[in-house]
């Protein structure tokens, strides 16, 4: 009986010492477009009439659908279990006594893999022994800024309501990667200057909506436009993106175009454009509110030669209504320096009224974007109205640049603008409907344009798959502008598939 109840007790010690852990995973899949590419007259044209992908995937999407591998956990915190305790373990004399034991240490395990006191540290097993935080709600413009600035390792955060809010959240800490779910709801930032967010020193914040009433993005039965020759009016080439916002002026639902080309049945040496009109009703979003010159919503910059990384998986960055009574501007909605990373996997960046250069997203100084899903559409500046690289880096291998404009001045690029160096590197997607919106006055000049794309002053522009088509310009380069004009820089575009 003895030798029975000593194997009992060490079984049940055994017991206790058994940490199990559901893991939830999503397989990522990951699309790149082919392209057979005619001839670079047909490619590169005003009427942007260029080849079709074999495949496509377009629009906002969720994480599910395009997901950034690295997103997973890299800023574990070290697991930790309740078999510390075994060294302070009772030694009961009789049952009820060993029974008591039993049941407190039970509740000290429940206590230290459950819930904390507060609900916002709860932790979930993670192959190796390594832990996830575990998600916690946020109600208030404090409660945001508190947590996440406090945040370290992983950490996960969801909205429970709209919240309005002045304050800049500084994330900082090296190593950290934080989440925020927006579920539906919105961050109304009504700070004229200063940023929503500043991400640094090798700090990675994530944004995403999986609002579970989120609607999916609808697209009609499309339009066929005529061959080349067909004339280039505004309802068929250059459709500029469109909001329509509520009466407080926050967006409420986006509508964006997609030219699809596809080689003609009849003749394999001309293409057959379809118009698609893409709608999307806007749910959870972050939104600049009384912006003005030199706001940047999501800000990001080095410390400690560290830069920051921004990724948005699903939802909407965006900003208020701009009206001549009520003016509301960005320097850009996503703004990346010295170094720092940003990565669209999913989501809309648009809407945005820049005050510069790269309304919607703008990346200096070694920098770099990647878009392998997600939309950027209607914003404009002055140049490069959806994307501006100055010697950075941008490569795309999925999602839509639509509907994007240069403001009414002389500059670069509707949708991207790259100059000093860097480059610009296509591997499927669709570079689509952007306008260049302002002649320079100076017949045969040339020397201003690049609707869907320009390179100007050293960058570099590789086109290997994706299509880019539909783009106007007043000037020159409907579909795609490099130039050296006045430049000493060699002006590189490689086109290959």
């Amino acid at each position: 009986m003895k030798a029975n109840s000593e194997k009992t007790k060490q079984s049940k010690k055994a017991t206790r010492r058994v940490l199990a852990g559901v893991l939830c995973g999503a397989s990522v899949l990951s699309l790149v477009l082919s392209l057979v590419m005619p001839p670079i007259s047909q490619a590169i044209a005003n009427d942007a009439q260029t080849v079709p992908t074999e495949e496509t995937v377009m629009g906002g999407g969720s994480s599910s659908e395009s997901t950034d591998v690295d997103n997973t956990n890299n800023g574990d915190t070290e697991n930790q279990n309740s078999d510390d305790v075994e060294g302070g373990e009772t030694n009961p004399t009789n049952d009820v006594e060993q029974n008591q034991a039993e049941d407190q240490l039970e509740d000290e395990q429940r206590g230290e893999d459950g819930e904390s006191s507060d609900g916002n540290a709860v932790m979930a097993v993670a192959e190796g022994g390594q832990t996830e935080a575990a998600s916690g709600g946020i109600d208030s413009a404090d409660t945001l800024k508190t947590k996440l600035e406090s945040a370290s390792g992983t950490a996960n955060f969801e909205l429970t309501k709209d919240i309005d809010t002045k304050t800049t959240i500084q994330l900082g800490q090296d190593g950290s990667n934080i989440t925020l779910d927006l579920k539906g709801h919105k961050i109304k930032h009504t700070s004229q200057r200063d940023p929503l967010f500043n991400i640094t020193g090798g700090a990675t914040l994530i944004i995403k909506d999986t609002d579970p009433k989120k609607p999916s993005e609808s697209v009609d039965d499309g339009k066929q436009l005529n061959d080349q020759d067909q004339t280039l009016d505004r309802n068929n080439y250059g459709r500029e993106a469109e909001l329509v916002y509520d009466t407080d002026g926050i967006p409420s639902s986006l509508t964006y175009y997609v030219t699809e080309s596809s080689p003609s049945k009849k003749d394999t040496t001309k293409t057959t454009e379809m118009l698609f009109k893409h709608s999307v009703e806007i749910k959870g979003a972050i939104v600049a509110c009384d912006g003005s010159d030199g706001l940047r919503l999501i800000n990001l910059y080095a410390t400690n030669s560290k830069g920051g990384t921004f990724k948005l998986e699903s939802g909407v960055i965006t900003q208020q209504e701009n009206t001549q009574q009520k003016q509301c501007r960005v320097d850009s909605l996503v703004y990346a320096e010295n170094g720092s990373t940003v990565n669209m996997s999913g989501g809309y960046v648009c809407g945005a009224f820049g005050s510069h250069a790269g309304g919607g997203i703008e990346i200096c100084n070694n920098s770099s974007l990647d878009v392998s899903g997600g939309v950027i559409a209607g914003n404009s500046a002055y140049s490069g109205g959806g994307v501006s690289a100055n010697a950075s880096t941008v490569t795309i291998t999925n999602g839509v640049i639509s509907g994007n404009s240069t403001l009414d001045s002389v500059g670069f690029g509707g949708g991207i603008m790259a100059e000093y160096g860097g480059s610009v590197t296509v591997f499927g997607g669709y570079i689509t409907n952007n306008r260049y919106a302002k002649f320079c006055g100076k017949d045969g000049d040339g020397c201003h344009g690049g609707a869907g794309l320009a390179a100007i002053k050293g960058a570099d522009v590789a086109i290997y798959g994706g299509q880019i088509t539909g783009n106007y310009s007043d000037e020159a380069g409907g579909g795609v502008y490099v130039t050296n004009i006045d430049q000493q820089d060699m002006a590189w575009l490689k086109v290959t598939g």
